[in-house]
């Protein structure tokens, strides 16, 4: 079944077209609906099939549809290969193109080498599971002379050509580091919502796909070292892969044996390696030296040549490549980071949404938040805890006599690399402490007696608007503190919290674990999708985001109830054209009154005229 299930999952026309074939009065006991939902909305081989066997007769006929389909009718698919892009240690990628119903498309295939067909089959299994603008698109498997290949969309480049000047058919001016750099975050936040480790992050696996003149997409690529978690598991105790040695995080560099703790930490620690390799333009911020590199990464040093980066810069990338990987944050806490929200006024407006939402959360309702909830409200917004929070957060703390005589010992080893070497020279941080409080410090006393007087007017003298232009009157300042804070806000930050009894209430606990899962979800800080992160980064761009919107979702015949879901609430949060909305309207898929309820919902400037075309087309209706 393995090799043919792309002939039952993939095909949406093929299975429209049976559908509209049959009798439905001969499947009087099943469920047209919920048969189509499964096999529109790929998940995993296993659990689609244990969810198409609540329909038995209707899998059993298509499957037999599928078996017995007459091959004067089949187009087989194939692929010409044209030039060679690349090659690893376990594969070979081409320049192709893909025949599919006659058609030809040029895109990218990938080859396996004797020996890796693992790899291969755990790239194929995690490609079909992730559908995001900012990882490489999958579109098929291909046999050709008993050989698999995976067939990819085509891109122009690398991070690693942008950051070596070897970029050639991406115009530079239509690159922004920041963004690009905040794409590649975002990917790795949804590929981690899914509870997989990439294992292999580095500039060569980050692709980049022009999609106009004005629009470059950053692309995760290479899965064949990827692995899926358990639910309720944040890493591997042993892994037989541990990735590319310039990214490897010190606790997979200090492994024995070849048994790797792989984790979400570690991708995080080389999305730190990358985006300081970006800011330097390629060069690697611990040392282009072998040795003095590997020591310094397996010591868990901080990068040593970050010198003449912002401040924020300097922050994110020493936070991401923190010795100990429980400090290193979860990607949907990085994506909170200063670095990203003090982008633009829009980036700043939706990180105070965030936080507002977070901050109703604990005001007051009832009698039990009204006794507990205030506490941790007056915690986060008084001057007290401002003043402690910028005396500690950048302080050094006491370094121990064990802490000295590991210093120590590891100065003298880098003496024997390079002996005019000082401590300061391999110990950063008091000189990166100086330029991050520095970035803080000159809007602090400024904004002191502002706050005192909204504070004191709580709970009804704040609200969502004085929030925000609290935080424009001091961003750099207010943005890292309250950033701070999401923790105490949003405690549940994983996908696989929801399995921690602690967090959970009494009735909580006795809840079917899909209800749990479900409840505990609006509770925690979401991964953005990615067209609300474009109207974000883009500023109101509306031709950008109706490129970024048809990329997405133009083409397809028919979605699952939870896309049409997504499609909403992504209009709620954006600003796409008057022209999207207006195809949307007079789609029959789509509950007019849900589409309305999000045009008057919605952050877009045309949101007043767009509701006045609902009212018209209603009327006509």
């Amino acid at each position: 079944m393995e090799d043919k299930v792309d002939l039952i999952w993939n095909d949406t026309e093929k299975l429209q077209n049976w559908l509209e074939s049959l009798d439905e009065k001969k499947f009087l006991d099943e469920d047209f609906n919920d048969f189509k939902d499964i096999f529109l909305e790929w998940e995993t081989q296993d659990s689609a099939i244990r969810k198409a066997l609540k329909t038995p007769q209707l899998l059993s006929e298509y499957i037999w549809h599928t078996a017995t389909e007459s091959e004067g009718n089949y187009k087989p698919k194939s692929i010409k290969l044209k030039k060679k892009l690349g090659e690893g240690k376990c594969w070979t990628v081409f320049e192709c193109e893909y025949i599919t119903d006659g058609s030809v498309y040029l895109t990218a295939c990938k080859k396996c080498k004797p020996g890796s067909d693992e790899d291969f089959n755990v790239e194929i299994k995690t490609l079909r599971k992730l559908s995001h603008l900012f990882v490489v698109k999958y579109l098929d498997v291909v046999t050709m002379n008993s050989e698999k290949f995976i067939v990819m969309e085509l891109c122009e480049g690398s991070l690693k050509d942008y950051a070596e000047g070897n970029l050639k058919e991406i115009p530079k001016d239509s690159l922004d580091e920041k963004i690009l750099l905040s794409q590649v975050a975002l990917g790795l936040a949804f590929i981690h919502d899914k509870g997989i480790i990439h294992k292999d992050l580095k500039l060569d696996n980050i692709l980049l796909k022009r999609q106009s003149n004005r629009l470059v997409l950053a692309k995760i690529a290479d899965f064949g070292f990827a692995k899926e978690l358990k639910l309720g598991k944040s890493e591997f105790s042993q892994t037989k892969h541990a990735g590319t040695e310039n990214y490897m995080s010190p606790e997979l560099l200090k492994a024995k044996n070849g048994v790797y703790p792989a984790s979400f930490a570690s991708d995080v620690y080389a999305l730190g390696i990358i985006i300081a390799q970006i800011a330097l333009k390629g060069e690697h911020p611990f040392s282009a030296h072998d040795s003095w590199r590997i020591i310094s990464m397996i010591e868990g040093l901080t990068p040593q040549n970050l010198h003449g980066l912002r401040s924020e810069l300097i922050d994110l990338i020493r936070k991401l490549t923190d010795k100990d990987p429980k400090k290193r944050p979860a990607m949907v806490l990085v994506l909170h980071h200063p670095y990203f929200v003090l982008t633009n006024d829009r980036t700043i407006k939706r990180f105070v949404n965030q936080f507002w939402d977070g901050l109703k959360l604990i005001l007051p309702r009832g009698d039990h938040t009204k006794r507990v909830m205030p506490i941790l409200y007056e915690k986060i917004l008084s001057n007290q805890n401002f003043q402690e929070w910028y005396d500690s957060v950048y302080d050094e703390m006491p370094i121990t006599e064990k802490e000295k005589e590991e210093m120590g010992n590891t100065l003298r080893m880098f003496k024997n690399l390079k002996p005019d070497i000082t401590c300061d020279d391999l110990y950063p941080d008091k000189e990166y402490v100086n330029i991050i409080k520095e970035g803080i410090s000159s809007e602090y006393d400024g904004i002191k007696n502002y706050v005192k007087e909204i504070t004191s007017l709580y709970p009804s003298g704040l609200s969502r608007y004085r929030l925000y232009k609290l935080v424009k009157r001091a961003p750099t300042f207010l943005v890292p503190y309250f950033s701070s804070q999401l923790l105490d806000l949003f405690p549940i930050i994983n996908t696989q919290a929801h399995n921690n009894p602690l967090l959970k209430t009494s009735s909580q606990r006795n809840k079917d674990p899909e209800s749990s899962k479900s409840s505990v979800k609006q509770h925690r800080l979401e991964i953005v999708s990615e067209l609300e992160w474009s109207s974000t980064y883009y500023d109101d761009d509306e031709e950008l985001i109706d490129d970024l919107w048809n990329i997405k979702y133009a083409g397809h015949n028919e979605y699952s109830k939870e896309t049409i879901k997504e499609m909403i609430r992504t209009l709620e949060k954006c600003t796409v054209s008057e022209k999207i909305w207006s195809a949307l309207l007079n789609w029959n898929e789509i509950d007019f009154t849900e589409l309305i309820l999000a045009a008057v919902n919605s952050h877009s400037s045309n949101a007043p005229k767009v509701t006045v075309n609902c009212k018209l087309v209603h009327t006509k209706m």
